[in-house]
């Protein structure tokens, strides 16, 4: 059977040569469309020594933005450190409630995430007594930015996902306060809004969900981690019903992402889950063998495996890792390819 890991990456990697290799080779950004070229291309295989059974080891990781392998491993990395600690927080009778802020669409991107932006920082930073009642009502949470297409106006949809802990069993949903807060700084912004019927309201902008996670197990935070970190970049829009991907094929617009999400950060966290980005960071670079060091074969129970890298096309051996390197030491992908 084949490694789930693996199948996965060999769809990504589809995506990445379908959509987003050209689109970045559409806007001169060849550099990193070559970096995505290669992301997943050489694969650590971890051999049994007793069996030959072949075992999914890693892979190299391109670290661009809109890389489809790069999100689904960032995503996982998210998984591994915030699943613990949301079982622990619920384990001593809490909940974790799905925050959605979003903005009034439109053109460029620039116009909508900066009011998305502006109103979250009105929200959370400058008014001292908003600020202390976020802190009360939301000890610990994490942010994510995504973007898409609005799939009426078909204009920028930029919009936060907040994932909050919160003490006490019973959810009361007493976020008249919050709504409000939301709509003052950022539903009266001087902005007109289209209506279907053609006319003008100029009072609305943006708007609030809120979403308690039932689920104590882990298919509910599972779930609602995925929902809110999966990616920065909508994988696909839908039109009459009608699954498209236009935005990574249309350059303008296109463009007009790329430049705008520049240098931007798609994930932040506060209070009790401060920190934890760090440690996502981290995990995510490493390419270390370290899974060698605990390595048991699924098939004989063998623990003693040996660590190749191939070209996953090809299968082609390019490096052999030592059976009996220490732990720790440092021989990763990236030394492989310096070899």
């Amino acid at each position: 059977m084949e490694n789930k890991r693996q199948v996965k990456l060999l769809e990504y990697r589809k995506l990445n040569e379908e959509m987003i290799i050209p689109a970045l080779e559409s806007i001169g950004e060849f550099k990193n469309a070559e970096l995505v070229a290669n992301c997943g291309r050489y694969v650590n295989v971890i051999n049994c020594v007793s069996c030959d059974t072949k075992h999914f080891g890693g892979a190299c990781s391109c670290r661009v933005r809109y890389c489809f392998n790069c999100l689904h491993k960032r995503l996982l990395c998210w998984l591994v450190v915030l699943i613990p600690v949301f079982e622990e927080w619920y384990v001593e009778d809490n909940y974790i409630s799905m925050l959605n802020f979003t903005v009034r669409d439109s053109m460029p991107l620039k116009v909508p995430l900066e009011m998305l932006e502006n109103g979250f920082r009105k929200l959370y930073h400058e008014d001292k007594i908003r600020r202390r009642h976020w802190k009360e009502r939301f000890p610990g949470g994490i942010r994510s930015l995504e973007v898409k297409l609005g799939k009426n106006s078909g204009e920028w949809h930029p919009h936060y996902h907040c994932l909050v802990m919160q003490k006490g069993g019973v959810f009361e949903k007493d976020y008249d306060w919050l709504i409000e807060a939301w709509h003052e700084v950022i539903g009266h912004n001087g902005m007109k809004v289209k209506q279907k019927n053609g006319t003008y309201d100029w009072g609305w902008n943006g708007h609030l969900r809120i979403k308690k996670i039932d689920d104590k197990g882990n298919k509910g935070i599972l779930h609602a981690v995925k929902e809110s970190l999966k990616y920065i970049v909508k994988v696909e829009n839908k039109e009459n019903g009608k699954a498209t991907r236009n935005f990574y094929r249309n350059k303008e617009l296109f463009e007009d992402l790329y430049t705008t999400l520049k240098n931007k950060k798609q994930t932040s966290t506060w209070g009790l889950l401060y920190g934890l980005k760090s440690k996502v960071d981290e995990d995510f670079k490493k390419e270390t063998v370290s899974s060698l060091m605990n390595f048991i074969c699924q098939k004989c129970g063998c623990t003693e495996g040996e660590l190749k890298m191939i070209l996953s096309d090809t299968s082609e051996i390019l490096y052999d890792v030592p059976r009996q390197m220490e732990k720790g030491s440092p021989t990763g992908i990236g030394q492989a390819l310096k070899k």
